[in-house]
């Protein structure tokens, strides 16, 4: 089964995106990951966060195990260029342009669920232990003369409010 996550309007060049994605492309979802930490570039960040938000789809959407999820394919393209300008000499304005792209990631995992009958199971267990929380508590009584009595020292007078 294929996820399908994409980040829309990321703000680096597909032409820096693109070869960062190029060694990810067919490994384990969870090794990319840790290659991408470790990669200086600052695109490794973007599309360490589109590989993760994939896989978190994988697991929710369609209980599909994290471990054993393949990245299939993951395409870096264009987006729209935001147009800005720079004065230069003897009045003329030169363009600049700040890049954006979009990144679409894949992955890929069998159809092999994780067992949902585990949960059911906790949710018997919790519904079974309601009823051994409820205990009652009682105030102990103790003697003064007692020796297992707690030694308590107020003074009488602490709040006593003076009057005439």
């Amino acid at each position: 089964m294929e996820v399908i996550s994409q980040g829309k309007y990321i703000r680096i060049s597909a032409k820096k995106a693109r070869p960062v994605a190029d060694l990810i492309r067919g490994k384990n979802a969870k090794v990319s990951l840790e290659m991408l930490k470790l990669m200086p570039q600052r695109t490794a960040g973007e599309i360490k966060k589109v590989i993760t938000a994939a896989m978190a789809n994988a697991e929710n959407n369609f209980n599909l195990d994290k471990s054993e999820l393949i990245v299939s394919k993951i395409t870096i393209d264009a987006g729209p260029s935001l147009k800005r300008w720079r004065p230069r000499a003897k009045g003329a304005a030169g363009a600049i342009k700040k890049r954006t792209s979009h990144i679409t990631v894949i992955v890929s995992g069998d159809v092999k669920t994780k067992k949902i009958t585990d949960k059911n199971e906790n949710i018997k267990e919790v519904s079974k232990s309601d009823d051994s929380h409820k205990l009652e508590m009682e105030k102990p009584n103790f003697n003064k003369k007692e020796k297992n009595a707690p030694k308590v020292d107020v003074k009488s007078n602490f709040f006593r409010r003076k009057t005439g």
